[in-house]
């Protein structure tokens, strides 16, 4: 393990992996459950030319705000992932089990399902929606999604 502080990161979808090459310096590792990203977006869909961005009350699912934004375009999510995983090191088929919270000065331990553990002195949750490090944090009830319409 890497001295001083040092960053585990649970999701290797493109915020983690982006996260992970901002962190290179500090990060122990970068851990997915999954080897086949298997999202997809069809690129070649066209979008329109102008298009509102809407923000969304939290907790009521009202329509805020909203940001006229000219075409968007979009990206093919497993080719993005491979570039963003180019020149790390991502652990893959790393399901975590558990978090240990063992301190301030001792960090946070997680554990996987083929029972490895690794500490670090932060974790960070980028495994999506469906969070099991935000389920481990707050309990499942509290951690479910909940849909906005």
């Amino acid at each position: 393990m890497k001295k001083g502080n040092t960053v585990l990161i649970i999701g290797a979808g493109c915020t983690g992996l982006a996260l992970a090459h901002g962190q290179k310096k500090v990060c122990t590792g970068c851990f997915e459950s999954r080897r086949d990203m298997y999202f997809q977006v069809n690129a070649h869909v066209p979008t329109k030319d102008l298009d509102t961005l809407p923000f969304h009350n939290g907790r009521t699912g009202e329509i805020i705000n909203g940001i006229q934004i000219g075409k968007l375009y979009r990206l093919c999510r497993s080719k993005l992932q491979a570039l963003l995983s180019a020149g790390l090191d991502v652990d893959w088929e790393k399901k975590i089990v558990d978090i240990a919270y063992m301190g301030k000065r001792l960090g946070v331990n997680a554990v996987f399902d083929d029972d490895t553990e690794v500490t670090g002195s932060v974790l960070v949750g980028a495994d999506g929606g469906r969070s099991s490090v935000r389920s481990f944090l707050v309990g499942p009830d509290i951690a479910k999604p909940t849909p906005i319409d």
